[in-house]
């Protein structure tokens, strides 16, 4: 049996999915692999005060299978089952997929009674979060289905929770977000089936009017629409599908649905809008306007993503959220208010399902209510994301409707007694089953969901992970500051200030932290000592653990005498931005690249692409910069390090009053806008602000030099 690591695995140590697609980082856990439930209850009797959660495949979207400082339970090695064929009733251990299910079960005449979106979830977490399906308007949720749960309490004593039991351990238990106990085992009523075949109808829609109309046509029990909210106007157009089981047959029709191709690691990710709104154009207009009785396997029409392997790293480093809520029926005005929520916010919609819902079930924390459900996938990196989500949260909740919790990661805690009533029920439940309050997760304690959970919970709209670690060298720099105020934008920033000047480091913390960053820090470094360099990194980077962020804002812009200069301040210029610079340059990505992870960001300039006359010496050193940091892009290969230059124009601040401002002028907030977006999408390697710089210097660096010395630069 292995035994348990007993060690803190660092922050992203976890697979990428494991913190959520959504973008969170994972955080410091003991992780636990058990091969058997003995196994599992006898570790369990020795939990550590951080409490444990378990988890299954690691592609939670949310932080429902995180535990900072606590136990992580990896529940994968539980895969075993068997069928009862006669009666149609499947014993399956938490940890099987239904990946690994639905080969065995379909060939046999059986069938998951609910199968959700994707084919990569195990039965525990099918159970914790009581999924539902396309089918939910008549087969209802899987808590309908199940008939026994086998659940291995905190105390280390495995409980048989039947169904129909008054004591309601089985209902806080579905939909309970593994904070009951271990799902250890089930027992799943199935469904009978003649093949592995759907009896597919399609139509084309133009309003959500027609796309609601159509969902509610009879016929086809598994109903979905597909929402494109990238077309333009006020309306939203989509493609309704219904399909129904069949005894058809053909060969090679598989029941579950293998990858056909993977988004490779190295992908630089950042979708572009104008891209997804021509694949939807696409995918619109080639969809028929009314197609009947086509016939469809199981898992290509019930698990279109799974084709795509690793399609979320298709969003780039920043990830995205993604979105799920519920509205009563009665309450149709909030389909249409939420893509104009986001549109008013600028936030794109690369993604949208809608699905109808029937009859809620009897558990508390059960997510489908007879209604509407749409969920929406959301680039974490837009940067109205956090308003917009915001808004639409008091939206849904103002309408009776719910997030769901399975994929939620930075709900508010005060709206979810608004929208889960019954989470008082849900707690006495809990506290029954848990009453020493050992099960715990990031969820738990960020939402307050039981009793004791309450007062550890984080602040309303703070999202519940690692927050960024940021190094800024040259912690008084105006666009440096900025740029680290618009990554807190989107999430905690964690920051730590290098520079000359102590009392400029102090104020830029102070300033930072009033943006909303947390546990800011300085430290002192003059870039002149080159000798105090690798001592100082080696600090900063033990400091803050592990660095997601450098950001190399250091330099000064001298007298822009050009031949005429001052020799002494013409050394210092060249000392700071080329020795100082680029000493700090190698240091910094040589760590980045150990570490294997993180971007540097290198403050250049527009003066790099062609010095001119009134500022050769800073146009010179920011040249060699600017050179070193490209030549050394090159050489961190796939380490995971990567470096994004940044040259802009003008920019007005300090540094520069007094100073006449050059045409294309611009603002520390606009270098930092620019410089974050590239961060999100990955790829970018070097950013001109304005944008309109590249074009124009592609001209200027080709210009003869009796011209160029002319042009009034």
């Amino acid at each position: 049996m292995p035994e348990r690591t007993g060690v803190e695995l660092p922050a992203g140590a976890f697979p990428a999915a494991l913190s959520g697609w959504g973008g969170g980082a994972t955080t410091p856990a003991m992780m636990l692999r058990p091969r058997d439930a003995p196994s599992l209850r006898a570790e369990v009797s020795r939990l550590n005060g951080g409490g444990a959660i378990a988890r299954g495949l690691g592609r939670s979207y949310g932080d429902a299978a995180q535990l900072r400082d606590g136990l992580v339970i990896d529940m994968t090695a539980l895969r075993e089952f068997e069928l009862d064929p006669e009666h149609g009733i499947l014993t399956a251990q938490a940890g099987v997929s239904l990946a690994e299910l639905l080969p065995a079960l379909v060939p046999q005449g059986w069938i998951m009674p609910v199968l959700p979106g994707t084919q990569h979830v195990t039965v525990g977490g099918m159970l914790a979060s009581d999924v539902h399906g396309k089918n939910h308007a008549t087969a209802g949720s899987i808590g309908h289905h199940v008939r026994s749960v086998g659940l291995l309490t905190s105390g280390g004593e495995v409980l048989e929770l039947e169904a129909g039991q008054p004591d309601g351990r089985l209902d806080a238990t579905l939909g309970g977000m593994g904070l009951t106990g271990v799902i250890l085992w089930a027992r799943i009523a199935l469904r009978r089936i003649d093949g592995p075949l759907l009896r597919v109808d399609t139509d084309r829609a133009r309003s959500l009017d027609e796309v609601l109309s159509l969902l509610r046509e009879a016929g086809g029990e598994h109903r979905v629409a597909w929402l494109d909210l990238l077309a333009g106007g006020p309306d939203v157009r989509g493609v309704v599908t219904r399909a129904s089981h069949t005894d058809a047959t053909a060969p090679g029709a598989r029941a579950d649905e293998p990858a056909r191709a993977s988004v490779p690691p190295w992908w630089p990710g950042g979708l572009p809008v104008a891209g997804v709104r021509a694949y939807n154009e696409l995918r619109f207009r080639s969809s028929p306007a009314r197609r009947r009785a086509e016939l469809e396997p199981i898992g290509a029409h019930m698990f279109p993503l799974d084709r795509l392997a690793g399609w979320p790293r298709l969003y780039g480093r920043a990830g995205f959220v993604q979105y799920q809520f519920a509205v009563p029926a009665g309450q149709e005005r909030v389909l249409e208010l939420v893509p104009a929520t986001l549109r008013r916010h600028r936030v794109p919609c690369f993604l949208a399902v809608l699905k109808d819902l029937g009859e809620g079930d009897a558990a508390p924390l059960s997510f489908p209510i007879s209604g509407w459900t749409l969920a929406l996938d959301l680039p974490r990196a837009a940067a109205g994301l956090a308003g917009a989500l915001a808004e639409i949260d008091e939206l849904i909740a103002g309408a009776g409707g719910r997030v769901y919790l399975t994929k939620d990661s930075r709900l508010a805690p005060e709206l979810v007694e608004a929208m889960y009533p019954r989470l008082g029920e849900w707690r006495e439940a809990r506290a029954a089953l848990d009453p020493a309050g050992r099960w715990r997760s990031d969820l738990d304690l960020r939402l307050g969901l039981s009793d004791g959970a309450r007062d550890r919970r984080t602040p309303p709209h703070v999202m519940p992970v690692v927050p960024q670690r940021v190094l800024l060298i040259g912690g008084s720099s105006e666009i440096g500051l900025a740029i680290v105020q618009r990554l807190a934008a989107d999430g905690p920033v964690r920051p730590l200030l290098l520079g000359r000047d102590p009392a400029a480091l102090q104020a830029g913390v102070a300033e930072l932290t009033r943006a909303g960053c947390i546990d800011g820090d300085w430290r002192e470094l003059d870039a002149e000592l080159t000798g105090a360099i690798e001592p100082t990194l080696g600090e900063a980077f033990a400091r803050l653990g592990h660095v997601d962020v450098v950001v190399l804002a250091i330099g000064v812009l001298g007298a822009q005498a050009g031949l005429d200069a001052d020799p002494t301040e013409a050394a210092r210029v060249l000392g700071v931005n080329v020795v100082g610079g680029g000493a700090l340059l190698i240091a910094a990505l040589r760590r980045l690249r150990e570490q294997q992870r993180g971007a540097l960001v290198v403050l250049s300039s527009v003066a790099a692409e062609r010095p001119r006359a009134g500022n050769a010496v800073y146009g010179a050193a920011k040249a060699a910069l600017d050179s070193l940091a490209q030549g050394l892009s090159d050489s961190v290969g796939d380490s995971g390090a990567r470096v994004i230059v940044v040259r802009p124009g003008f920019v007005s601040t300090k540094m520069t009053a007094g100073l006449a401002p050059a045409p294309l002028a611009t603002t520390p907030e606009a270098v930092a806008e620019a410089t974050v977006r590239a961060l999100a999408r990955g790829g970018s390697r070097t950013v001109w602000v304005p944008a309109t710089l590249r074009p124009l210097f592609a001209v200027l660096r080709h210009l003869p030099r009796p011209v160029y010395r002319r042009l009034p630069l």
